[in-house]
């Protein structure tokens, strides 16, 4: 299911593997080699829970929101940059005294 994922989203979508059941580690399917190995290849971070007893659930959620934050902080300071004179608002003497009408005073 990784393949689908990964052929699907944006490359730079933050993906965490989990591995599930380590609270009964005799029934393991994947080791958490093989696990951190898979996450490794497909750029995503590995992470190992427990639904039963809710371990590390929340370091998940976590790890997530991290990514997810530091992802969109990157994409501000470093991504698609957008002029600045596209960003900037244009003030003239006439808006500045219009906009003091349509307030019915004269100062600020």
């Amino acid at each position: 299911w990784l393949h689908f994922v990964n052929n699907h989203l944006p490359y730079d979508v933050p993906v965490i593997v989990v591995g599930n059941k380590i609270d009964i580690s005799e029934d393991r399917k994947v080791s958490k080699e093989e696990g951190k190995s898979k996450a490794e290849r497909s750029n995503s971070f590995f992470l190992e829970t427990s639904a039963l007893t809710g371990e590390k659930i929340g370091t998940i959620f976590e790890n997530l929101s991290t990514a997810i934050r530091e992802k969109k902080m990157n994409e501000l300071f470093h991504g698609a940059r957008i002029p600045l004179k596209d960003m900037a608002i244009r003030l003239s003497p006439n808006n500045i005294n219009q906009k003091r009408q349509d307030r019915g005073r004269s100062c600020c």
